[in-house]
């Protein structure tokens, strides 16, 4: 899905991660990180220093991982259980719209997921 820069907000802060290519077309495993503002940006100048601080923060977690193999496992560990938390939570969800109504001991399953019973 291709994001239109005019749907950002003037306060967002982009972090853009340009990938780089070699005369044959390959990726050649470097990548050029920019953080994009708007210049129009409403917020007060503490705050805009304070986000421009997280954002190469985060930006700066790239080559970090590069060169430091625990701080990149760290993260990994750290993604893979944000993604197993979120497929828990969609199991969750699936299961609550699966049970229709509970009344006493009487449980009305819907199995079309749409509220059918």
């Amino acid at each position: 899905m291709t994001i239109k820069v005019e749907h950002f907000g003037v306060n967002d802060f982009i972090l853009r991660m340009k990938p780089c290519f070699n005369q044959q077309g390959d990726w050649d495993g470097y990548i050029d990180m920019e953080i994009i503002t708007d210049n129009e940006n409403t917020m007060k100048k503490s705050d805009y220093i304070q986000l421009m601080q997280c954002s190469s923060l985060v930006a700066s977690s790239l080559p970090l991982m590069e060169i430091n193999e625990d701080f990149r496992e760290m993260l990994c560990d750290y993604a893979e259980s944000v993604i197993e938390e979120k497929e828990l939570l969609k199991k969750k969800d699936i299961v609550k719209q699966s049970v229709a109504n509970a009344n006493g001991n009487v449980i009305k399953i819907n199995f079309g997921g749409k509220g059918n019973e």
